[in-house]
């Protein structure tokens, strides 16, 4: 079992301070996330993840949550993030990209840039 990388946590931890009352118990979690599963998309990648239970639960947030966007690796891959929240614990984290596959950058050990939030905007069809 591994822990979440400094991506990972860093983005995690910015979609946290994203909600003032459950920051707290997300970050809390986060510390101790526990990976369970990694699926890699071609165009980004999901982290399934095990949080202490014994904690207080996140207040007020639930589904997947935030918007951050950070850019990875020597060619500035953009990629997206989601962290999603059941019952108020932490789970997995969503990295996606509307760009084309990140080719052989390995997203976990890559450099990236602080994550931010994202100036995501819908597109009307």
């Amino acid at each position: 079992m591994s822990k979440l990388t400094a991506l990972e946590l860093a983005v995690a931890e910015a979609i946290a301070r994203q909600y003032p009352d459950a920051t707290k118990a997300l970050l809390e979690q986060l510390q101790s996330a526990v990976v369970a599963k990694r699926d890699f998309t071609g165009v980004g990648f999901f982290t399934e993840f095990d949080v202490p239970r014994d904690g207080p639960p996140a207040k007020d947030v639930a589904g997947p949550v935030g918007h951050i966007r950070s850019l990875v690796g020597p060619e500035q891959y953009p990629l997206e993030f989601m962290l999603y929240v059941r019952g108020g614990y932490a789970e997995m984290i969503e990295a996606y990209s509307f760009e084309d596959g990140y080719g052989d950058l390995d997203l976990l050990t890559a450099e990236f840039t602080p994550p931010t939030e994202s100036d995501f905007q819908t597109v009307e069809v």
